[in-house]
């Protein structure tokens, strides 16, 4: 499809692109796919989204139309993924390998970039995301979320995937930007805690005594991360009326994945 536009000098803007995969994702879910139980599907999906439910309807009736919010419709989309993957689990079938990976096409076969990608999961169902660069998606977000995968590392991935989910959302609500931030020191100080292995000691303890150097951070490295914890503190964690933007969130984002990935390549015995 990218291809095709490009071949014939087609402009698509992102609002255009936007309404082609809401009508693509649309037409899979209300005439190809066939719930078992249509009527059970759309009572979940309206108690998951705290909805009122219609007695008759369908999933049509709830779902955005083209011309709604399309981070609203990837809200939906989001939670019909999560509601298709433990009924495949219960059930035992293809349906939810074949939305994912319609959905993971449509997002790739866009004539424009729309800024969100498909992360897939073996143990849960597959999140929508937020993308970036992709370099540097894959070393700083997918990776740290690889290298999370112990259960030592529980309270760090679910501060750095909450705030990636609320990314995702601040789209529609700007106002999730300063959680964002405050995920992400959450992430730092547990990543801290683990590494020093004292729960009093969180992401501000590293700079204390020669907590950062027994973690094999050199000077330099040090400031960076001294930087990162000072910003976040004056401006999301102490200053209410602070203005922090998605580009500004972004770039804690990609910090804290570094930190991340910093820390426990350096520390990898601490941890095993």
């Amino acid at each position: 499809m990218k291809d095709l536009f490009k071949r014939f000098n087609i402009d698509v803007d992102l609002t255009s692109a936007q309404k082609i995969f809401i009508n693509k994702i649309n037409n899979y879910l209300f005439y190809y796919t066939e719930f078992a139980d249509e009527k059970i599907f759309t009572l979940a999906l309206c108690n998951n989204l705290g909805i009122k439910y219609l007695p008759g309807s369908v999933i049509k009736t709830y779902l955005p139309s083209e011309n709604s919010d399309f981070q609203k419709y990837l809200l939906y989309l989001q939670v019909i993924i999560d509601m298709s993957f433990y009924e495949s689990i219960r059930k035992n079938d293809d349906e939810y390998t074949f939305l994912i990976s319609t959905i993971n096409s449509t997002i790739e076969e866009s004539p424009m970039d729309l800024g969100i990608k498909l992360k897939k999961h073996k143990s849960k169902s597959a999140q929508i995301q937020i993308s970036g660069s992709k370099l540097l998606d894959e070393k700083l977000v997918d990776d740290v979320l690889s290298i999370l995968s112990d259960p030592k590392s529980k309270p760090i991935k679910i501060a750095f995937e909450k705030g990636l989910k609320e990314f995702l959302e601040s789209s529609s609500k700007p106002e999730k930007i300063k959680n964002v931030v405050r995920d992400m020191q959450l992430a730092c100080d547990e990543t801290c805690k683990l590494l020093l292995g004292n729960k009093d000691q969180g992401f501000k303890h590293l700079f204390l005594k020669d907590n950062g150097e027994k973690l094999g951070l050199n000077k330099h490295q040090m400031q960076i991360f001294w930087n990162l914890n000072d910003y976040i503190d004056k401006n999301a964690k102490h200053k209410s009326d602070a203005k922090i933007s998605r580009e500004d969130a972004e770039f804690v984002i990609y910090l804290t994945g570094m930190f991340i990935r910093l820390m426990f390549t350096k520390n990898n015995k601490l941890i095993n």
